[in-house]
C-alpha cells in the first residue's frame, strides 16, 4: 500500500542519510526562528499557521475568544473604542489578526461602525460581526462580545475534547 511505501522510503532516508536529515532539521528550525524576526515573514507564517487543519482551527478560535474577551473587558470598563481596538490588536498573538485589527482601527478613525470595520477585513466570522452590530444598536457591545468569547471558549473545549476522545483508544491497552 502507498502509506507503507512512504513510511519505508522515509525510514530509508533517515537511516541512510541521518547526518543530512539532522542538519536539514536544525537548519530549518534556525531559519524559521530567524525568519520570525522579520515582520513580513512573520505575517506569512502566522497566516499559514491558521490554515493547518485542526491546529489552525483551534488557533483561530483562541484568537477570536481572546479578542472578544479583551474588547468586552475594555469596553465594560469605559475604554474608548479606538483605544480598545488598539489594545485588542496588541493582545492577539497572531500578526495576521493584529494587521486586520490595524485596518479596523483605521476604518473606525474614518467614522465606520465597528461591525462594518470588522466585516470589511473578511477575517471575523459573521457571529462576531452580527453580535457587534446588535450591540451597537442596543448599546450592549461588551455583553455580546463576552457571549462571543464564551462561545469560542466552548468551541475550543469541544474540539480538544473530541481530539482527546479520538486519540484515547490509540493509547489504551486492552
Amino acid at each position: 500500500p502507498k502509506p507503507t511505501q512512504i513510511l519505508v522510503a522515509i525510514s530509508d532516508l533517515v537511516r541512510l542519510r541521518l547526518p543530512w536529515v539532522v542538519l536539514l532539521i536544525v537548519a530549518s528550525v534556525i531559519g524559521v526562528r530567524v525568519g520570525l524576526t522579520n515582520p513580513a515573514f512573520r505575517l506569512v507564517f502566522d497566516r499559514y499557521l491558521l490554515r493547518f487543519p485542526i491546529f489552525g482551527e483551534i488557533m483561530r478560535k483562541n484568537i477570536l475568544a481572546t479578542f472578544s474577551r479583551t474588547m468586552a473587558l475594555l469596553m465594560e470598563s469605559g475604554t474608548p473604542i479606538l483605544e480598545a481596538i488598539r489594545i485588542g490588536g496588541a493582545v492577539v498573538s497572531n500578526s495576521f489578526y493584529a494587521r486586520a485589527l490595524e485596518d479596523v482601527y483605521g476604518n473606525l478613525r474614518q467614522g465606520e461602525l465597528l461591525s462594518a470595520a470588522l466585516e470589511k477585513t473578511g477575517e471575523f466570522p459573521v457571529l462576531i460581526t452580527q453580535l457587534v452590530a446588535t450591540g451597537e444598536e442596543s448599546g450592549k457591545i461588551d455583553v455580546l462580545l463576552r457571549k462571543a468569547a464564551e462561545f469560542y471558549e466552548r468551541e475550543i473545549k469541544n474540539v480538544v475534547d473530541s481530539l482527546a476522545a479520538r486519540s484515547n483508544p490509540a493509547f489504551t491497552t486492552g
